[in-house]
């Protein structure tokens, strides 16, 4: 509890100090003072290596794999068409996609190597930021109202170092020291949200909703510790908002909690059921810090970017104070834009 207290604590004096938070669906690609006619918009495309740490199977070893991924972003606002009508220039849409690239990415190697329901690293991203001001006929304003969907798939190694169970849809295989799975991973996320964006600065606060299916390990359903396919849910409150630093750095943070989460396996099983058939409630915790270096805002004027992100997601039973699920994800970027 005292290191929620604190945690909230810190927030709230860094929003006031002008230290912001934002979700990663606010980063949006800087284009420059085109002059030219653009049809399509704006567009940018990049690399990205990201990196995943899980702590939710004991006695084993759990990574991503191969994680080297290509990152399109399209931003249609950037349209000069639209922006000369008023309405159309108040909505701020954004579609991304990332995937592993070519035959040769380890995931997709790994995903043919599986079953043809597996599948390598993708990640589809859409939002909209709106003002809602400018939208129905009025001036431009510091409003926004933010809806961001965001679904991730990916697959990741387990390998154990004691022999397992490793139970899904029903069916149990057996897991000696050594052996790996490579096992389907999915995050779906969803956000609606009011900000205010004025200057350099950008405070939000609205809703979430996460879904996330991962493999985890318990002995909740079973005689002895095996390892599931664990579903995890939590609809909550998230904080946000960013800050610009010397016209090039953005730096953006956001918060997510929740006390009314589940996580479950075997069908439907809490994790935190005990040998009573009592069931703990469950807190769901995040945390995202996002870096934008702007190279165009630079004196190289190089139409680049560097991103980093880091992420922590966390499930833990609001009594007992164990840990269900801990994921923190890594990820820098080099991203080009240009305009059509």
């Amino acid at each position: 509890m005292d290191k929620r207290v604190t945690a909230a604590a810190l927030l709230t004096a860094s929003l006031t100090a002008g230290n912001a938070l934002a979700q990663d669906g606010d980063q949006r690609a800087s284009f420059g003072d085109e002059t030219g006619y653009n049809y399509v918009g704006g567009f940018s495309v990049g690399y990205k290596y990201l990196e995943l740490e899980a702590d939710t199977i004991r006695d084993a070893y759990v990574k991503t794999i191969g994680l080297n991924i290509l990152q399109f972003e399209w931003f249609p606002e950037q349209a000069t068409w639209m922006q000369n009508i008023s309405w159309m220039a108040a909505i701020r849409p954004r579609l991304s996609y990332e995937l592993t690239p070519g035959d040769s990415a380890e995931q997709d190697e790994i995903a043919q190597a599986s079953d043809s329901e597996k599948e390598g690293w993708t990640r589809f991203i859409a939002d909209l930021s709106i003002d809602p001001v400018q939208l129905f006929g009025g001036e431009k304003s510091v409003h926004r109202i933010d809806i961001n969907y965001d679904v991730q798939t990916f697959l990741i190694t387990v390998q154990a170092t004691r022999d397992y169970f490793y139970i899904e849809d029903n069916d149990a295989k057996l897991l000696t020291a050594g052996d790996k799975i490579d096992v389907n991973t999915t995050f779906t996320e969803a956000t609606v949200g009011y900000a205010m964006e004025e200057h350099d600065v950008r405070f939000g606060v609205g809703l979430f909703s996460v879904d996330y299916e991962k493999p985890v390990s318990s002995d909740v359903s079973t005689p002895i510790e095996s390892i599931y396919k664990g579903s995890f849910e939590a609809t909550g409150l998230y904080l946000g908002g960013s800050v610009r630093f010397f016209d090039s750095l953005d730096v953006s943070l956001r918060y997510d909690f929740t006390f009314d989460a589940e996580a479950t396996v075997d069908g439907g099983t809490s994790l935190t059921r005990d040998e009573f058939g009592i069931e703990d409630s469950i807190e769901y915790e995040s945390y995202t810090l996002d870096v934008v270096y702007d190279l165009r805002k630079t004196s190289m004027k190089l139409p680049l970017e560097v991103r980093f992100n880091y992420t922590q997601r966390q499930f833990d039973a609001f009594v007992e104070g164990s840990t269900l699920n801990d994921d923190r994800l890594f990820g820098i970027s080099l991203i080009g834009s240009f305009t059509l």
